[in-house]
């Protein structure tokens, strides 16, 4: 949690001098499905279990840049899955911070790749399931979001899969999301 602060604060440190023509800020909330192996072990695999999984995500970043439709950003996001049964519970927490980009191939059509640093942060009540932090990995997320919005303010909403991949296991999720946007919209691609 200290270091998504510290992360945080240096994302608003740096945004500060930057003038509002070219940032690029968002932030949203997202829902789906998560697939998590540990040591070989399916979570899915586990009797009678239950799922449910958020991930909520922030970019900040500069463009377009010119003429091309291109942002450069970087991301911090958290996807929390959540695994229950009756007496027992579940929570894997995985974290990714890393550069990305965003492209609009058409005005109303956002595409994002984002690849950087994760880590995880487990905890578990789930009997037979030794779950511990893994050792830092490496992630990506990429998104497909249809930007409505006029020149600065916009409505994100798409899905996202992203993956991350540690020493001992292996984590994806897919799912959907929204967001809201401030930036400067990309002028079309063909003109």
């Amino acid at each position: 949690m200290k270091k998504m602060i510290m992360l945080g604060i240096v994302l608003a440190a740096v945004s500060l001098p930057v003038f509002a023509q070219g940032l690029y800020i968002d932030a949203g909330l997202g829902f789906g499905k998560a697939w998590t192996k540990v040591e070989g072990n399916k979570l899915d695999d586990i009797p009678d279990i239950h799922q449910f999984t958020m991930d909520l995500s922030a970019k900040a970043g500069w463009g377009p840049f010119g003429d091309l439709p291109l942002y450069a950003v970087l991301e911090l996001a958290g996807t929390v899955q959540m695994l229950w049964r009756l007496d027992d519970s579940y929570f894997y927490n995985s974290y990714i911070v890393g550069p990305g980009v965003l492209f609009y191939p058409i005005p109303l059509v956002q595409l994002g790749l984002t690849a950087g640093y994760s880590w995880t942060r487990n905890n578990t009540e789930v009997a037979n399931y030794d779950m511990y932090n893994s050792a830092a990995g490496f992630a990506w997320n990429t998104t497909a979001a249809v930007d409505l919005g006029g020149k600065n303010h916009a409505f994100l909403a798409g899905i996202k899969f992203s993956m991350g991949i540690y020493p001992d296991e292996t984590t994806s999720m897919l799912g959907v999301f929204i967001k809201y946007a401030f930036r400067k919209k990309a002028p079309p691609l063909f003109k």
